[in-house]
């Protein structure tokens, strides 16, 4: 019998045992719960991973739709709308109602902050919480989600601004305090502030109650703003201050001593302290001491030259004096020469008297060659009279005309205001006026060329002259321009077509003057301008009385009558054979003896002058010549009429004496 051998081993327990038939220890309906509970959990993972992609896309399209530039409002209607179906569904709707509160958050934060300039935290009437409440959408008809996804964006932006409106409003209410203090010191007369200074800035220091309402007390100004009020009002005190005399109460500010602190410490002076700020102060202060005292010394300077000009203006010309029949002038008086003179002599200057007592020598009759006084002005503006006094030198040393010197001082008032503006030369900037004057030397070149086309030896000095003289008259144009309403308002280009038209005229003048003289008499372009108006409104005035007169068409009429029955008046024109026999002379018995020929005169007195009388008369028209006409009309054109009829009839027997005579016949002029 074979041996029996176990095929049992025990490695561990539930190993199972090689050989061995297990019973069931699960029903079929058990396995088939677990089995459907295995799938549910599948499924709920499945579902749930689609419901984050539904988010996720949710998300993504109402991102998609605010990007194309629709407002949260047009989103919410069309959803409404049913426009937007991926937008619906239980799962998905509280995270688009999320999301679209963060959208509109979006929109609030950026409507707010472009609309932030109207919110004024210095404003105790305002708050954020209440500038906030126009921009804020009504949560009453937004869903729960919504409100959240809003709160989650805005209270992170609201908290952020919350925040720097808190340090806006202490750094305010700080700086506030300061300003007040420093009007507080403000308050004391400089000549009052060494003795006041300090007792003034220490009560600022008082204890007041907490605001907390602990029994711990606060200062009304602590210590930094102690020392902020004293800065500031040196700070102010160098910003306002005009002469250099203001500054003394910055001064006495700095180098008083503020006595001793709470503990007993010496506080010494705001000088004393060497921190950043007032270092920075000392150094701004030393800076405005220096440009003022340059300020007030050159301000000084203007007034004196203004005074000097003004008085060397008042000596230069004669008093008016006003009378029932006008305005008259007579010469100032020795007394009003010498209160004059004593306005000059407070100045101290010797140069200034020699001048005037060269300006007010009635026995000086002297006639300044033009050229020298153009060139001067040329002078002053290319900077070479360092002041007024020394121009007024010049003018003593030149025997310049003292007629002239009024205008010349008044140049260099120009140039010395135009200098401290910081503008340039013109002439020699402007490009209008550089190409100007280049082209209209070009044109007086021309009067000062030889048959060759070669230039006279005498062209340098005429082209030397003829520059001087326009560079005179650009500034003396500059100045007319500066006083004139509509120059100030005019930009730079249309100031320039000014420039050049005047350039253009001056052209003209300047090679009218400059012909074969080398230093014509250049009369300014100015006198040239009130010559030529004064010619102009004589002339307009001269046209309307003879309208008015009807001298105008009486002269037109005649002409044009005239000319066209010039044929039959020259054919019936009296003829001396007319009257033969008539004219003769008389005898001793009182018998007439008649003469072949009669007396060319009488025969012209009793014929043509009658004859010439009626047909002018008849030629005139409704305008016939009247008295008034004739002592209306100015002799030349008086003269030019008689002469158009003399020359048109074109006959010995109408001459100047018949016309004459018919002409006064027709006035009724004896």
């Amino acid at each position: 019998m074979a041996k029996y051998k176990s095929r049992v081993r025990n490695k561990y327990m539930g190993s199972g045992f090689e050989g061995y038939v297990s019973s069931a220890r699960t029903t079929e309906g058990l396995e088939l719960a677990k089995k459907l509970q295995e799938s549910a959990l599948t499924g709920q993972k499945l579902l749930n991973v689609k419901i984050d992609q539904d988010k996720d896309e949710a998300i993504e399209k109402v991102q998609s739709l605010y990007a194309s530039g629709k407002k949260l409002e047009d989103i919410q209607a069309e959803i409404l709308a049913g426009k937007h179906p991926d937008l619906t569904g239980k799962f998905i709707e509280k995270t688009t109602q999320f999301h679209l509160g963060k959208v509109k958050a979006a929109e609030t934060i950026k409507a707010i902050e472009a609309d932030k300039n109207n919110y004024d935290f210095k404003d105790p009437e305002q708050s954020l919480e209440k500038f906030y409440e126009g921009f804020l959408p009504n949560f009453a008809e937004q869903d729960n989600s919504f409100t959240a996804g809003f709160a989650s964006q805005f209270n992170i932006y609201k908290a952020d601004e919350a925040v720097k409106d808190a340090e806006k409003r202490s750094t305010y209410a700080s700086e506030k305090k300061i300003m007040e203090g420093v009007t507080i010191i403000d308050a004391i007369p400089t000549s009052e502030l060494s003795n006041n200074l300090t007792a003034t800035w220490n009560s600022l220091g008082i204890e007041v109650p907490n605001s907390d309402g602990s029994s711990n007390t606060n200062k009304l100004y602590t210590n930094d703003e102690l020392q902020k009020v004293l800065t500031q009002s040196v700070a102010k005190i160098i910003a306002e201050a005009t002469t250099a005399d203001d500054l003394l109460r910055a001064d006495i500010i700095l180098s008083t001593d503020l006595g001793f602190g709470k503990d007993g410490t010496a506080l010494k002076t705001l000088g004393d302290r060497n921190t950043d700020e007032v270092l920075r102060l000392k150094e701004l202060l030393e800076k405005k001491r220096t440009a003022l005292e340059i300020e007030d010394r050159r301000v000084a300077d203007e007034k004196e030259d203004t005074d000097v000009k003004s008085i060397f203006a008042e000596a230069s010309t004669d008093v008016e004096i006003a009378t029932p029949d006008g305005v008259t002038t007579r010469k100032r008086t020795y007394e009003e020469n010498l209160a004059l003179r004593e306005r000059l002599e407070k100045y101290g200057n010797p140069k200034y008297l020699t001048a005037f007592d060269t300006l007010i020598d009635n026995e000086r009759t002297i006639e300044t060659d033009p050229s020298i006084i153009n060139e001067m002005i040329v002078e002053i503006y290319s900077g070479q009279y360092d002041n007024q006094e020394d121009l007024l030198e010049a003018l003593t040393n030149n025997n310049v005309d003292v007629n002239s010197w009024k205008s010349i001082l008044g140049f260099y008032s120009d140039y010395k205001s135009s200098k401290d503006k910081g503008d340039k030369m013109l002439h020699l900037t402007n490009d209008v006026y550089n190409n100007g004057l280049i082209s209209n030397l070009t044109s007086v070149r021309g009067n000062y060329l030889n048959d060759k086309g070669f230039e006279k030896p005498n062209y340098g000095e005429a082209k030397k002259n003829a520059r001087f003289y326009m560079i005179k008259e650009i500034y003396a144009f500059e100045q007319r321009m500066k006083e004139d309403p509509e120059w100030q308002k005019m930009g730079e280009f249309d100031r320039n077509i000014k420039r050049l038209e005047f350039m253009n005229t001056l052209g003209s003048v300047t090679t009218s003057m400059f012909k074969d003289d080398t230093n014509p008499d250049t009369t300014s372009f100015e006198e040239l301008e009130e010559i030529e108006n004064k010619k102009t409104e004589e002339l307009q005035a001269k046209k309307t009385k003879y309208n008015d007169l009807g001298i105008t068409t009486m002269i037109s009429d005649t002409q044009e009558n005239l000319e066209s029955d010039l044929k039959g008046l020259k054919a019936t024109l009296p003829k001396t054979s007319d009257a033969e026999g008539v004219f003769g002379i008389g005898t001793a018995e009182g018998n007439f003896i008649p003469f072949d020929e009669p007396n060319t005169k009488d025969f012209n007195m009793e014929y043509v002058v009658p004859f010439l009388e009626n047909q002018l008369k008849k030629y005139m028209g409704d305008n016939v010549f009247t008295k008034e006409m004739m002592e209306g009309l100015e002799q030349a054109d008086y003269n030019a009429f008689r002469d158009m009829i003399i020359d048109t009839i074109n006959d010995p027997r109408v001459n100047v004496e018949t016309v004459e005579r018919a002409l006064k016949n027709i006035a009724g002029i004896k």
